[in-house]
């Protein structure tokens, strides 16, 4: 990946800016690469510091295109985007660029109904609070939205240490009673979360037996 980060800059024209979504995202990812100081040993700290001032001038470039992004345009910019975590990517960009403050809820539910991993939305707090209502609305009838509360609440995973979930304040305790009552009942429910569900119910209640001697 550095070998590739160092091709690219070295290509890399301000004047000739790529227009393609996938392009640009691949550009933050080296931004980020070069932000967090991962070199290859074998570079000078000369060219380090021509990579720095290249990755800051990326990022204005980014944001430009970011900008140009609106109801019209979005979904089609969406649906061209090639690469699995470029879409988890896109989200973060999607925050970072405050694009969401220019895209109508109904175009967002669009974007959101299109979106796989969920998570990847649901890790922009920024996305969550503005689109609060949609989020929840979306989280009450999606069959997944127990193993993401699961995962917020009570699992220990690797993906959840790395990026927070936040849930719309707007979703109450009785709606992810729903929630997980709803995923008990579903035909395709993972197994590992089901026995979870009924570990986690069954600890409390030894809790509660213990606590009011009963």
């Amino acid at each position: 990946m550095l070998g590739k980060i160092e091709a690219t800059l070295k290509k890399f024209d301000i004047h000739n800016v790529p227009t393609d979504i996938n392009d640009i995202i691949e550009l933050y990812q080296i931004k980020v690469y070069i932000d967090a100081d991962l070199y290859l040993p074998s570079w000078s700290e000369e060219t380090r510091k021509n990579l720095k001032i290249k990755a800051k001038k990326i990022w204005s470039i980014i944001c430009l295109f970011f900008n140009t992004l609106s109801n019209d345009n979005i979904e089609a910019y969406y649906k061209s985007i090639s690469e699995y975590d470029y879409k988890r990517v896109f989200w973060e960009l999607f925050s970072k660029c405050n694009v969401f403050k220019r895209i109508s809820e109904e175009r967002f539910i669009l974007l959101m109904n299109q979106t796989i991993l969920k998570t990847s939305i649901l890790t922009q707090k920024r996305i969550v609070a503005y689109y609060n209502t949609s989020i929840r609305n979306m989280l009450l009838t999606y069959d997944k939205a127990a193993e993401i509360i699961l995962d917020k609440y009570e699992r220990s995973s690797n993906y959840n240490n790395q990026h927070e979930i936040y849930l719309p304040q707007s979703l109450t305790l009785q709606d992810k009673e729903e929630i997980i009552n709803h995923y008990l009942d579903w035909d395709s429910a993972n197994l590992n979360y089901i026995q979870f569900i009924i570990n986690s119910i069954s600890v409390r209640r030894k809790i509660l037996r213990q606590c009011f001697n009963y």
